[in-house]
């Protein structure tokens, strides 16, 4: 018979979908998967299979999330729904995403809420009494460290001059369950946080891309806010509605992704204390076919996501590039509409929350 540490080790390796039938089998099988420390590792080894993209409007939705594979014989898609408590709303606006659990609002009436789509658990935060006008949004989720608690980082600007002004941090604890308004403050200039683009947690800080600038970090167990300079040539622009640039961990170091001149060039943070950035891939994008612009939304090291866009805003599609085979998947044609403030996130299918 096998001993539970075998057990632990096979089932952690099943998708969460199968551990859930599973848990239907038999009393003792329920009690392994739901021992906390298999969650965990189940978890842990999930957020190294990303198995599509989830877009969402970073304004309004019209109370779905969508899902596209990164493999065209990929198994079908799963239920992307949330499972949210009633009221039911009538938008989603989705914000951010870490390890996959998802941050959303939903209105009328406004809620923040964070969410598992595998699970369909769902927590509404309590009201944060702000004025979301200049508020961005980062989860702060590693089921390596917290084991089941999260929090939420509101960053908003504070205005003084037309130039000028700093960034106040407000903290949420899942474990506490409240909101607080952490000591921590940094200058700010004119340039706002970018809107389509979502926080980043690394080395226990969350990201924030600014506009034609730098990045905004904050550390979420310190509570020390900071900026990484960019080098001027991976300074983020915005073309129409989307920026150019797509920021993310990759084997354990920062990566930026921007298209340039109509390539794709991948860069990594080697070294973090010194912000020293390398070059790693130019891809040529041309090759996935004619069109106006390309935005990256999703590298993980061997392959590149990009969204393209024709002269008009109906010609757009879905391109994946393979690194190492150095080739063009065909562009997907999505079924949902390319609205303004698109926000792509990885979809990872785990048990945790």
């Amino acid at each position: 018979m096998l001993d539970d540490y075998l057990l632990h080790e096979i089932l952690s390796r099943l998708p969460a979908k199968s551990l859930g039938r599973f848990m239907l089998t038999s009393k003792k099988w329920k009690a392994l998967i739901s021992d906390p420390y298999l969650k965990t590792i189940q978890a842990q080894r999930s957020t190294q299979n990303v198995l599509g993209i989830i877009s969402g409007s970073t304004y309004s939705l019209g109370g779905s999330l969508t899902y596209f594979p990164l493999e065209h014989n990929a198994c079908e898609a799963p239920d992307t729904s949330l499972g949210l408590p009633a009221p039911q709303a009538e938008t989603i606006s989705l914000k951010g995403a870490c390890n996959g659990l998802l941050f959303i609002q939903v209105f009328p009436p406004i809620r923040d809420l964070v969410c598992n789509p595998t699970t369909k658990y769902s927590r509404q935060l309590p009201d944060l009494k702000i004025y979301y006008d200049d508020t961005k949004f980062g989860l702060a989720f590693d089921p390596a460290i917290f084991a089941a608690d999260f929090k939420v980082v509101a960053t908003k600007r504070v205005r003084q001059k037309a130039s000028s002004g700093y960034y106040n941090f407000y903290v949420y604890s899942s474990k506490a369950n409240t909101w607080r308004l952490s000591n921590a403050t940094i200058p700010c200039t004119r340039k706002r946080l970018l809107k389509s683009a979502g926080s980043v947690l690394f080395n226990g800080a969350l990201h924030w891309l600014r506009e034609r600038e730098d990045i905004l970090a904050f550390n979420v167990e310190e509570e020390v806010a900071y900026n990484l300079a960019l080098p001027e040539e991976l300074r983020p622009v915005s073309v129409t509605w989307y920026t150019s640039i797509w920021l993310g961990v990759v084997d354990g170091r920062m990566s930026l992704v921007k298209s340039e001149s109509g390539d794709i060039l991948v860069w990594v943070l080697e070294d973090y204390g010194s912000r020293r950035w390398e070059l790693k891939h130019r891809i040529e994008a041309q090759g996935s076919g004619y069109y106006w612009y390309s935005m990256p939304i999703f590298y993980d090291g061997e392959k590149c996501v990009l969204v393209t866009l024709g002269s008009s805003k109906e010609e757009y599609g879905l391109a994946v590039y393979k690194i190492y085979r150095r080739q063009w998947d065909e562009i997907r044609r999505p079924t949902w509409s390319m609205g303004v403030d698109l926000c792509f996130v990885p979809y990872i299918n785990h048990m945790l929350g």
